[in-house]
């Protein structure tokens, strides 16, 4: 189940499905969906900016939990459509270029257990 908010959460919960199959994705995740998912062992999240990455990992370690991450990378892939809609262009406002990406992979991997991330 791909989770955007802890309303669908609690929907998803009570229709009986378990934390591990779901995946917490969408843009303007806030801390306390952030704490709410964590507790019910969603995973994993699909991260759209460093400052969420930040976010997570510091209430990640506040419950003493681990994650599993997937960062949303834009690979520049030039598509003939509307600009305003466009998602995998080099400065779309949702993801995280390529090159960034791979310093916020070394930055939280190699903090490793003792920040709350198993693996990004």
């Amino acid at each position: 189940m791909d989770l955007v908010s802890s309303g669908e959460l609690s929907r998803v919960i009570a229709a009986g499905f378990s934390g591990e199959q779901m995946v917490f994705s969408g843009v303007g995740k806030i801390a306390k969906e952030f704490k709410q998912v964590i507790e019910k062992g969603v995973g994993p999240f699909n991260v759209e900016f460093a400052e969420e990455l930040e976010l997570l990992a510091h209430i990640a370690n506040q419950q003493g939990k681990q994650v599993w991450v997937a960062l949303r990378v834009n690979p520049n892939v030039i598509v003939n459509t509307h600009k305003n809609i466009t998602t995998g262009a080099k400065g779309n406002k949702f993801g995280i270029d390529p090159e960034h990406a791979i310093g916020l992979y070394q930055q939280y991997y190699r903090v490793g257990n003792a920040h709350g991330f198993t693996d990004i």
